[in-house]
């Protein structure tokens, strides 16, 4: 299975947004993009810390997971199957706890929809992806 990262756009919006990888004393190297948007597999955590400017790139599904724990914001991609198959996102936000079951717990906030598609189920989801972030403060 192909893991595909976030894009280098996406990284500096989830970082101003307070993405930070939670386990990062537990893994020593991290995938991060350089301040000019040059993308490296397992930069050592001595080279983040020593005052180099690194942005986070994860998969697409690691950020996608961090937006549904943190803020209950879901991002899903569905498919438009007229002629060739083309893929649009949908963003949804849950009020309350989704861990309780209890129906009136369950409210959607406004979502937002795509208005384009796109031929990649990847690049449908990076845009629902930045579209996201953009909803926290």
């Amino acid at each position: 299975m192909r893991e595909d990262h976030i894009t280098f756009k996406t990284a500096k919006l989830a970082e101003e947004r307070g993405y930070r990888t939670r386990e990062a004393n537990r893994h020593p190297h991290k995938d991060a993009y350089t301040s000019d948007g040059e993308f490296y597999k397992r930069v050592g955590i001595s080279a983040i810390g020593a005052g180099l400017k690194f942005y986070e790139g994860p998969t697409q599904d690691v950020l996608r997971k961090w937006l549904r724990n943190e803020f209950n914001i879901f991002v899903e991609v569905h498919t438009d199957c007229t002629t060739e198959p083309k893929f649009w996102y949908l963003i949804r936000q849950f009020k309350g706890d989704p861990k309780d079951l209890a129906s009136e717990e369950w409210e959607w906030l406004d979502s937002v929809e795509s208005a384009v598609l796109d031929r990649e189920y990847e690049t449908a989801l990076e845009y629902g992806l930045q579209e996201a972030l953009k909803l926290i403060p």
